[in-house]
């Protein structure tokens, strides 16, 4: 299962790093290129999320029908198939009916977004792979202990880099321009304030709690307005 999903990080990290990449180059912030590429993401699927909802609505609307049909022929199923065929033809559920095929196929895509956003190194500032291990490496030498495979290796190197920007330098791992850059965008790494190259922690209540808040209320605003 690993391999698989290693293997889709593979194909969106080009595209979704060059659109990160474009986005950050127009907007100068990554969270603004974030909620860009989120709309592009958005506008692709959009035709199909469309058609899955109104087939969603066919489909209740048809078992709305086929309870009143059972309900009026309860003594004679002949009746009732034929009806309930009769239903299912005019409605024509089979047409543009994309089942979970577009569930399946945006998930396969988000996993591809997810990681792309993680390797903001990677796809916006075009760190190679030799350097972030070698930054990895020096981290560990000096008490940082992260995994190079870790989904969130690029976002710890962002967060902890002040502690070792004096020993990337001294290491010749990172030119001083090279670093200033890093920094920078990190200090860009930010929304309405909260750096989000931390997570919120359970014994701390702070900004950070205001994103997953959010993301709370919206999710619950969007059940109920769609129920």
């Amino acid at each position: 299962m690993s391999v698989v999903i290693e293997f889709i990080k593979q194909i969106f990290a080009v595209p979704f790093g060059f659109l990160l990449s474009t986005f950050y180059n127009m907007t100068g912030n990554y969270i603004w290129a974030i909620v860009l590429l989120t709309v592009v993401f958005k506008l692709c699927f959009l035709p199909g999320s469309i058609i899955q909802h109104k087939n969603a609505l066919k489909l209740k609307r048809f078992n709305l029908k086929v309870g009143r049909i059972k309900e009026l022929y309860a003594d004679d199923e002949n009746k009732i198939k034929r009806a309930t065929e009769k239903i299912r033809a005019k409605a024509n559920l089979k047409k543009g009916n994309m089942g979970c095929l577009s569930f399946i196929v945006q998930l396969v895509v988000l996993i591809g977004l997810f990681n792309a956003i993680n390797t903001p190194l990677t796809n916006v500032l075009h760190v190679d792979s030799d350097t972030i291990h070698e930054m990895v490496t020096v981290m560990a030498e000096n008490g940082e202990a992260i995994e190079e495979d870790n989904n969130k290796t690029e976002i710890i190197i962002l967060k902890e880099i002040d502690n070792y920007k004096d020993t990337f330098v001294e290491n010749n791992t990172l030119s001083e321009d090279a670093l200033n850059e890093i920094i920078y965008f990190r200090n860009k790494f930010k929304f309405l304030g909260i750096n989000l190259a931390y997570s919120p922690e359970i014994k701390t209540f702070n900004g950070l709690w205001a994103i997953p808040v959010m993301v709370l209320v919206v999710g619950i605003g969007s059940s109920l307005y769609t129920f």
